[in-house]
């Protein structure tokens, strides 16, 4: 027995797991191949100990939410993948005006949950495709509304066990913080504001208007492909440097808004990676900005940037 049949073996005694598991499946992408092992804890206790075992193997390991913000290779993942998403999406008030958004539950079902009960003050984020998780670690923003902004604190699970992280110590930062990557959250605390539920459905469906008008979001990406330069607007670098359209083989730059790529139906990895690579170089040459990757690449030998 190999050492990935042994940890599949030990995995699947603690939770579902499967081998070599297409990741082209759930990223919005539509791109990527297999990772060697997929587990999908269900309860914390599920995630603490399969992650134990996952430590003590020193095998190659990466957190996955709903996969909007993920570039995978075309090779795929040499590692293990954990979901956090189906048994971590509980919602619900803790006291006053602080709820708790379970890692796994998407950010929109999230807002619109507390927004039904009379809480708001995260509108902005209520068309953000991703999970609350991967929200928290990035530090999900639009429309000048940061999540960090809302949190108060997150519960997450180390390598020393369940833990609480303050606000102060996520080290929030524009589309990113400082938690270390082999923190996992579970959940995060947020403060919100009693309004009438009306008041927010309607500052909802105006954000998430702008959204139809500006972003292609009825075609395959990844959201932005670049962070915003200081004092600067990436897609309006690229549009400026006339790259609306550009493509390579099924990748192309949106029409739509210049800061995404989109699958057209049939693009790889690769084709995403050179496209990334010619818009950067292109805008760098024109402005002499450098562009920063907002996108997750996993799978990959060494930068790709």
């Amino acid at each position: 027995m190999n050492r990935w049949e042994k940890i599949f073996e030990n995995l699947s005694n603690i939770c579902r797991a499967e081998r070599n598991y297409l990741l082209s499946r759930i990223t919005s992408f539509g791109v990527g191949g297999e990772a060697k092992v997929a587990i999908f804890p269900r309860t914390v206790a599920e995630l603490e100990r399969a992650m134990s075992v996952i430590r003590d193997s020193e095998l190659p390991h990466f957190v996955i939410g709903r996969g909007t913000n993920l570039l995978v290779a075309d090779s795929g993942y040499n590692g293990i993948v954990i979901f956090v998403d189906g048994g971590f999406d509980g919602v619900e008030r803790l006291s006053d005006n602080i709820w708790t958004f379970g890692a796994g539950a998407l950010m929109s079902a999230a807002v619109k949950k507390a927004a039904e009960q009379g809480f708001g003050g995260l509108e902005e984020l209520a068309g953000i495709p991703g999970s609350v998780g991967g929200c928290a670690k990035m530090n999900a923003s639009a429309y000048g509304k940061s999540f960090s902004d809302n949190i108060v604190f997150l519960n997450v699970l180390t390598r020393r066990g369940i833990g609480k992280i303050s606000a102060d110590e996520i080290g929030a930062d524009y589309r990113r913080t400082a938690i270390e990557n082999d923190v996992i959250i579970l959940s995060a605390g947020v403060s919100l504001e009693e309004k009438p539920p009306a008041e927010i459905d309607g500052r909802i469906m105006e954000f998430n208007r702008m959204r139809v008008r500006s972003q292609p979001i009825d075609q395959k990406s990844a959201g932005c492909i670049f962070k915003n330069p200081e004092g600067m607007h990436a897609g309006a670098l690229i549009d400026e440097a006339g790259l609306k359209g550009k493509s390579v083989g099924g990748a192309m730059v949106s029409q739509k808004h210049a800061n995404f790529i989109i699958n057209r139906g049939k693009a790889t990895a690769s084709d995403i990676v050179e496209l990334i690579r010619y818009v950067k170089n292109e805008v760098m040459k024109k402005f002499g900005v450098e562009l920063e990757l907002e996108v997750i690449p996993l799978g990959f030998d060494g930068e790709i940037l």
